[in-house]
């Protein structure tokens, strides 16, 4: 799973939720409120853009799965 919204007021998204660390992905993701959020996990490690910016806050990137 590559995101899921979150409970909350605020619309949040929560980013690789369930995305095991071995997976590597490049991704371009449609979210709630026109947020779009570009980013990439290589080797467990996770790098993200969102758009527009003052929805950053809104994005909770998850520890990938071990």
């Amino acid at each position: 799973m590559l995101s899921a919204p979150a409970d909350d007021k605020a619309q949040s998204v929560m980013l690789l939720p369930a995305w095991p660390c071995s997976w590597d992905v490049r991704f371009k993701i449609h979210a709630s409120k026109k947020t779009t959020i570009t980013g990439e996990l290589l080797g467990g490690q996770i790098s993200f853009a969102v758009d527009p910016p003052s929805r950053k806050a809104d994005v909770k990137a998850m520890p990938c799965q071990r």
